[in-house]
């Protein structure tokens, strides 16, 4: 039980609080009164709800339909993204894979580690 963001310890306290200031005479013609109001407030409350929507309904519904588009997008991106991180990741530790054997020394050189002589040394034993 939470009316109006009060819980039940604090709806005691109003209640002894009230019998205290108010006296056990005057307390159910207060209550009565507060009840009134309370109603008439809901019903201030729902009419203007109803003419809010009644006002800006068109709008209202336009914004829904974004809303829930972009929600639907949101959902989309995170199921691709979802669907792609596990390939990314094999990929990724594929290269790794490929790069640790060129990164580390190796004794043996291969055709495609040998550089050539720069162009200057050439053509000056050449001459």
């Amino acid at each position: 039980m939470n009316v109006l963001g009060i819980g039940p310890l604090e709806f005691v306290l109003i209640i002894i609080l009230a019998l205290i200031f108010l006296g056990p005479e005057e307390l159910p013609t207060v209550a009565r009164k507060l009840g009134k109001w309370m109603r008439e407030l809901q019903a201030l409350s729902d009419e203007f709800q109803e003419q809010v929507k009644k006002e800006l309904g068109p709008e209202l519904e336009e914004l829904d339909k974004v809303t829930k588009g972009a929600q639907h997008a949101r959902k989309t991106l995170q199921t691709a993204q979802k669907a792609t991180r596990q390939p990314v990741k094999f990929l990724e530790e594929e290269v790794l894979k490929e790069l640790n054997p060129v990164a580390s020394p190796s004794t043996e050189k291969g055709p495609e580690e040998e550089t050539p002589a720069p162009p200057e040394e050439n053509e000056g034993e050449s001459a």
